[in-house]
């Protein structure tokens, strides 16, 4: 939990120092970040429900790499149960 926390933050840190360039950071050549990002799915794959706070972490690793997308979306649908909806529609909340 601890370590959604962190990247988070971390990259929250990143964005207020970068100001405007943030959108320009090659974000492979910081350090740390190559190791970050296959933790990240990992601990990810070990959750078995869907918490809330994921929400914050996952949205500051999209601004990073919009490529992550098709993991995160995919991982959340196949927490739901297709039979419920109140779940599914909570998951197309947590997308937005």
């Amino acid at each position: 939990m601890l370590f959604f926390f962190f990247i988070d933050e971390w990259i929250k840190h990143i964005k207020l120092v970068a100001g405007d360039r943030f959108g320009l950071i090659d974000w492979p050549t910081i350090r740390g970040y190559r190791t970050f990002v296959p933790t990240f799915i990992y601990e990810v794959k070990k959750l078995k429900q869907l918490p809330y706070f994921l929400h914050s972490a996952c949205t500051s690793l999209l601004l990073t790499d919009t490529g992550l997308i098709n993991f995160l979306i995919n991982y959340m649908y196949s927490k739901t149960n297709v039979y419920d909806t109140l779940s599914t529609g909570g998951i197309i909340e947590f997308n937005l």
